[in-house]
């Protein structure tokens, strides 16, 4: 099935990923070429505070594209571009539709005058997900509906374009503790989709418009399974992730993988007892273990995040910050500061500079009163120490 556009202006033991806040995502974007990482977070902190909160903005990338010094960030309902490399921030705005408070929605950008916006709305028993793209920062929005989906809770999940023309939207139509997902995919910026079935929603990355990969699992809290795809999305195989020794018994908690270039790529996974930075030198047809750590019992559910830039690689995990230069052949644990904690999201452009939005929450009493405080932190020194950016309020 396809969708075309219409144009219009506007003013076992399974592990449970423990992600914070329900139904809310973030994404930064910040490079001299754009990067973006994306990271889906779920399960409200001490109780209410998700649900009590505004209209959340989920927000997605993958590839390095865009113009030098462009850059955005995405949480909360807000979203804000740099066009200076991070030295200053502005907001961008929305289709109206998109603010409405009835579901997320995701946000890419490419460029600064080119992004998409998918949010869905039901409709009685079905729900109707629509994705809006405009080239002109906003002043002209152009629309597609695509086709109803028969859940009524179903709901964009994850965006990834790696050019002006190529890309993907899951959605999650998971009708409760099973994960059901289905991928559009366009070629032509948007203007049209079509659409596959997927194995389960997850999280995707492209690497070109043919390969890619698919992170999650078959319940909707587990994130245990990687599959590839060969033909662009329409076809899905699963890749198996080999446990190491220490962690017998134990399912893993599967990253999303990045790559330094066209061959060479790394795969965090959570593996409970130890960390594994699994890597591939064949554009991921195969991955094998490069280093494993131990990992504190506080952070054996958390889900793996992972940078890239040149040659390096940062991958949290919890509180463990774990950092290569040299595509993944050696690997080391780096001491950071208390600013770093509480982190969904993160990006690298150089082997000294990177931010991260981290989400911190707390509660007057058990379960009641309870607020959350998202900011974003910038490292210039290859992330040991990390400050607050001022002016980004979500």
């Amino acid at each position: 099935m396809s969708a075309s556009a219409v144009s219009r202006k506007q003013p076992a033991r399974a592990r449970q990923v423990v992600r914070r806040h329900l139904s809310r995502a973030v994404a930064i974007a910040l490079a001299t070429t754009v990067v973006v990482i994306a990271a889906l977070v779920a399960h409200g902190f001490g109780g209410n505070a998700a649900q009590a909160s505004a209209r959340s903005t989920e927000a997605a990338s993958s590839q390095p594209q865009g113009s030098m010094g462009f850059g955005t960030i995405a949480a909360n309902g807000h979203v804000y571009q740099t066009l200076d490399g991070g030295a200053h921030w502005s907001p961008v705005s929305l289709p109206a539709d998109a603010s409405d408070d009835s579901s997320p929605a995701l946000t890419y950008g490419i460029s600064a005058s080119t992004r998409w916006v998918a949010w869905s709305a039901a409709d009685g028993a079905t729900s109707a997900v629509t994705v809006e793209r405009t080239t002109d920062n906003g002043v002209t929005w152009h629309s597609v509906m695509l086709p109803a989906l028969a859940q009524p809770e179903a709901r964009p999940r994850d965006m990834r374009f790696i050019d002006q023309s190529h890309g993907w939207l899951v959605i999650d139509e998971s009708p409760g503790r099973f994960s059901v997902g289905a991928l559009f995919m366009t070629s032509d910026g948007g203007s049209t989709w079509s659409e596959a079935a997927l194995p389960f929603a997850g999280s995707i990355y492209f690497a070109s418009p043919s390969i890619g990969w698919l992170v999650g699992g078959q319940w909707a809290t587990t994130q245990n399974l990687l599959e590839i795809t060969r033909d662009g999305g329409k076809t899905w195989t699963q890749q198996a992730i080999q446990t190491p020794a220490a962690a017998q018994g134990f399912e893993p908690i599967i990253g999303v993988p990045h790559f330094f270039d066209a061959q060479n790529g790394v795969l965090p996974v959570n593996f409970g007892p130890v960390a594994g930075l699994l890597i591939t030198h064949d554009a991921g047809r195969s991955w094998s273990q490069a280093a494993t750590f131990t990992l504190s019992a506080g952070d054996q559910m958390a889900e793996p995040l992972v940078a890239t830039s040149g040659r390096g690689a940062w991958v949290i995990i919890g509180h463990s910050l774990l950092v290569t230069q040299d595509s993944g052949q050696t690997w080391g644990t780096l001491s950071h500061s208390q600013s770093l904690i509480g982190v969904v999201a993160l990006s690298f452009v150089s082997s000294t500079t990177g931010w991260a939005l981290t989400e911190n929450g707390s509660c007057a009493s058990f379960k009641s009163h309870c607020s959350t405080v998202t900011s974003l932190v910038r490292t210039i020194d290859g992330g040991s120490n990390w400050a607050t950016v001022s002016g980004v309020n979500f």
